[in-house]
């Protein structure tokens, strides 16, 4: 269980990460 929790979390940051990345690409591709 705890397991799963730490992938769990581990994958949001991830996909936070990814997320921030992504709208910073389009506000430069905007420019």
């Amino acid at each position: 269980m705890e397991r799963w929790v730490a992938s769990f979390v581990k994958n949001l940051e991830m996909s936070k990460f990814f997320f921030i990345c992504f709208e910073f690409v389009k506000e430069r591709h905007i420019d």
